[in-house]
């Protein structure tokens, strides 16, 4: 997320526009952040090799699911 002018975008997508069009409460996720992410924790704990695992009890989207 990032605040520019006094707005917050995700993914370079207004937040406000998003509330606006879908109402709230919304989920909102960026999905190039999500592999970088996992990208920078497989980084921070190399050299030991790690399976990162997603519990999808709660939240089993799979958009979400596919980018895992």
């Amino acid at each position: 997320m990032v605040l520019q002018n006094d707005e917050y975008f995700a993914g370079g997508v207004s937040l406000q526009k998003i509330a606006s069009e879908f109402g709230t409460p919304v989920y909102v996720y960026d999905a190039a952040k999500i592999p970088a992410q996992i990208h920078r924790l497989k980084n921070a704990v190399q050299p030991v090799d790690v399976n990162i695992k997603n519990a999808c009890k709660a939240r089993n989207d799979t958009a979400i699911l596919k980018l895992l």
